[in-house]
């Protein structure tokens, strides 16, 4: 079984479709955001917000290699035409090291997200850091839109 896919978000007409290669980190990071108030995409979060999170799903619609994810996302926006989808472009950006190294460098100064002091804490925490870096991947084009 592929962890890499496309999935949709939501409930019945009221939908955000988009790709992962981690599919449960990527519902985790969804509705984490969304219970904080702090989800990028304001049309799913006022929804969220409307409904008390009730009746919110998360649903994979396919898996597929990762290679063929923008392939297939649009082939599902195309299809779906979700209403929270602030692009019906599917685009999976290039992360550039030099955006790594800084976000990398604003979570390890974070106390809030990770606090590594250490090899040892590296990798106690090692696990986190990989949610942390497949959210980095999923959210980079959060750059771009300023």
């Amino acid at each position: 079984m592929l962890n890499s896919g496309i999935y949709k978000i939501g409930n019945g007409d009221n939908i955000y479709i988009g790709s992962t290669i981690d599919f449960e980190t990527r519902k985790k990071n969804h509705f984490n955001r969304l219970k904080r108030n702090i989800h990028h995409n304001k049309f799913l979060q006022k929804y969220y917000n409307d409904n008390k999170g009730y009746n919110i799903h998360f649903d994979i619609l396919e898996e597929c290699e990762p290679s063929e994810l923008e392939k297939r996302e649009q082939k599902y926006i195309l299809k779906y035409k979700p209403k929270f989808n602030i692009s019906w472009k599917a685009v999976r950006p290039k992360i550039k090291k030099d955006n790594i190294k800084i976000a990398l460098n604003d979570i390890i100064q974070d106390d809030n997200i990770l606090n590594i002091i250490s090899k040892d804490e590296i990798l106690k925490n090692i696990n986190e850091i990989k949610n942390i870096l497949i959210e980095l991947e999923e959210n980079c084009w959060l750059q771009y839109e300023d």
